[in-house]
């Protein structure tokens, strides 16, 4: 019954275990006057005034429930609640509302927000128009003979993508993944981040290998029971681990965290990369179902409001 998944994009992300806010300390404000041109001057611009911490109306998780977000983003924030999460979680951090990616709904000619993508806002380009257009078909042409696509995530950054679901301006999240890179000479040890993913999210309910990496997964149903290897559901109820990877919802398997820890190359006991995501399948499979009968409920009331009004004019000449 998997029936709503996303579309996937070539692009690398992030994710931290810290809390919400802690990415930057200082309410996310950047340093007065930064350069122009800057990356700081970037996200000066782009962000705007960023109230920090966030303010949260959403109710939080009733006591003792597993803990399921990642830097603050969880499954049922609205859309404006995950993207000031974001924007505090570090003072470069910019969002861009995403118009493509996002689970399949019947909209009935409505619109809504399917969510956005977090990333460090980068120095202003010195390149001319020409120069872009030849890097652009320099990196094509490199692509075409096998070279591997330069990871978009810089070491010492992070990338995040949210999707949301709900008829505009009620939009709720259903996952949030996140990527981060460790800058050179402060990648931790693969051991000590497995230790610290399980202290904050409890034993995990899979273990495994990713490549040369390591995967971890923490499965619920949708009653919150953890799915062990008993049950049916043990492999196909997974989350998106990074914020380029596609996700599927199904009615039978509830919040789920999966994080992946890519190694250095030549270190393989060092993590290059750690990425973490959540997804609420059930209630994200309700929440498209509720958002697609909401979009018909209001196209039948738009159509019949446009058939009472044309029963007020006069009948044509005949």
């Amino acid at each position: 019954m998997n029936r709503h998944s996303t579309t996937v994009l070539a692009t690398a992300l992030v994710l931290s275990l810290s809390a919400c806010g802690d990415g930057d300390g200082g309410g996310g404000l950047l340093a007065a006057d930064p350069e122009p041109g800057s990356a700081e001057a970037v996200a000066a611009e782009a962000r705007g005034e960023v109230r920090c911490p966030p303010r949260i109306a959403t109710p939080a998780p009733a006591a003792g429930a597993p803990t399921v977000d990642v830097i603050g983003l969880r499954p049922g924030l609205t859309y404006d609640e995950a993207v000031n999460i974001v924007l505090c979680h570090h003072p470069r951090m910019v969002v861009e509302e995403e118009r493509y990616r996002g689970f399949r709904v019947e909209t009935a000619g409505g619109d809504y927000r399917r969510g956005f993508v977090g990333t460090f806002a980068q120095p202003a380009s010195t390149l001319t128009p020409q120069q872009m257009m030849q890097q652009s078909l320099d990196e094509a042409a490199a692509r075409s003979a096998g070279a591997a696509p330069d990871d978009d995530v810089l070491p010492g950054e992070s990338k995040v993508y949210v999707a949301t679901m709900g008829v505009s301006g009620e939009e709720r999240v259903i996952s949030a993944s996140r990527r981060e890179r460790f800058a050179a000479g402060e990648a931790p040890t693969i051991a000590n981040l497995v230790a610290a993913l399980t202290e904050k999210y409890g034993e995990p309910t899979y273990t495994g290998t990713w490549g040369d990496g390591r995967e971890l997964r923490w499965a619920y149903d949708p009653t919150g029971r953890r799915i062990l290897e008993s049950s049916p559901y043990y492999s196909s109820c997974r989350a998106p681990a990074d914020p380029d990877d596609g996700s599927n919802l199904s009615p039978d398997c509830g919040v789920v965290v999966q994080a992946r820890i890519d190694p250095l190359r030549d270190n393989p006991e060092l993590a290059d990369s750690l990425a973490v995501g959540v997804i609420d399948q059930a209630g994200g499979f309700a929440l498209i179902e509720r958002t697609e009968q909401a979009f018909a409920a209001q196209d039948q009331a738009r159509r019949a409001a446009e058939v009472a009004r044309a029963a007020q004019t006069d009948a044509p000449t005949l």
